[in-house]
Order: structure tokens, then sequence, then C-alpha cells
């Protein structure tokens, strides 16, 4: 008798262990059912700082323009096998914004690693730090990306929280048109935005599809449950850090 409840006494313990381990790994990442989530691969991180089998957006390097003239920087993570449903290739523009043509050539170049290592890519993300004041001419720049590149391509936009709340409603609504999605970035630097949630109160009833992107190391479960009553909202990409 005495066996069998140390027997019993095992196989609670390593259940209640179990149970641990699958609740603190929800608790890093915050999943929820039902809400698309994503995670980015910035320089510094790997595939394996995410979930197994995650959609991906890896960041490729910058784009610095200065008068006219840019020049492509190659930083991130490098074309190698990788188990992912969907990968993004991430590019950071700073300066003024470059040819459309200067940014597809990067991204083809990029494309032909990853394609030698079997690996289908999904699409292309611009992440570029519009003034709120000049989205008219970012998103002329938009509609002239998105006519050159194909069509079995997405085309994904990072976005400042304060364009949702004062970005004019028919540039943005244009923008949505031209994009396949916008994700409003909530962090800055190792933190939250300042009055974060004050633009999570405005995106609970944002009128346009968006999604969000987080930090993956803070505790984002009210502000999800939050933007999940509107209808518009399309999930989450969480930006991994050491």
């Amino acid at each position: 008798m005495m066996f069998r409840n140390a027997s019993h006494s095992s196989t609670y313990a390593f259940l209640a262990v179990l149970f641990v381990t699958v609740f603190l790994c929800l608790y890093k990442f915050q999943v929820f059912s039902n809400i698309q989530t994503s995670y980015w691969i910035w320089a510094g991180i790997t595939a394996k700082d995410a979930p197994a089998n995650s959609e991906l957006y890896v960041y490729q390097g910058i784009i610095l323009t200065k008068k006219s003239s840019s020049t492509y920087q190659r930083i991130g993570l490098y074309p190698h096998p990788l188990k992912s449903e969907k990968l993004y290739l991430s590019f950071r523009l700073e300066g003024d914004l470059p040819a459309s043509q200067f940014v597809m050539d990067a991204f083809n170049q990029n494309i032909k690693g990853w394609k030698r290592h079997k690996i289908e890519i999904t699409g292309l993300q611009i992440d570029f730090d519009s003034a709120t004041s000049k989205l008219l001419k970012y998103s002329d720049f938009l509609k002239d990306l998105r006519s050159q590149l194909p069509k079995e391509y997405a085309l994904s936009i990072t976005g400042l929280s304060d364009w949702a709340v004062h970005g004019n409603q028919k540039t943005m609504s244009d923008i949505v048109d031209i994009t396949d999605e916008v994700v409003f970035q909530l962090y800055q630097d190792r933190d939250s935005v300042e009055n974060i949630d004050f633009y999570i109160h405005y995106l609970s009833e944002y009128p346009f599809p968006f999604r969000v992107g987080l930090l993956a190391s803070k505790n984002n479960g009210r502000y999800i449950n939050h933007l999940r009553t509107n209808s518009n909202f399309r999930g989450i990409i969480y930006f991994i850090q050491k």
C-alpha cells in the first residue's frame, strides 16, 4: 500500500510539473485562441526563440536613404533551413523614402538565398516610422511598391500608434487597401509606448483592419482581451528580446 501511494504521488508530481511547464510557455508568449499570433526575429534573435512552426517576420537589414541616394546594410538572420508555416522578410527604412525599385532589389536578392534552402516566402514587410503628417506621401510610395511586388507576395507594414489616432482617415483607408496588413507598434525600445492604455482604448473601436506589435516579455493579457472586442482586430506580432 505504501508503494502504491508513492507511485501515485510521483504521478501527481509529474503532472503538476507538466502543467506548470505548459502554463509558463503559454504565459511567456501570451498565446490566445482564435487570434493570429506571429513573431519578429530581429538581430540577435533566432527562430528557436519563437514557438515551433510559427509565422515569422525575419529582419533582413536597413535601407538608408539620404538626398535620393540609398544604401542597403545586410543585418539579421541569414538564410538557412528552418521550420515555419509562413515567413515574411522585414526591411527597416531610415531617412527619406527610397525608390520602390531599390526595395524590390533588396527583397529579390534575399528571396534567392531563402529559396536555396527550400523556404517559401509569404511576403514583404516594411518597417518605416513615417510622420503622421506625411502619411499621404508614404501611401504613394506603398502604392508604387505594391504595383511592383508580384501578387504572390503579401505586403505588410508596421505603423506608429499615433497614426491610428491622428492619421487622416481617408489616407489610412487607402493604406489599408494597398497593403495586406498594418501592424501598430505598441512598444518603443524595451518598453511599452507611453499611454498604452489610451491607444488600446482607441484601437478597440478602430474602423479599419489592423494588428498590433507587442513585447513578448510583457504581460499583455488585458490589452488583448480589450482589443478582441473589435472585429477589425486581426492579431499580434510579438517582438522577442534577449
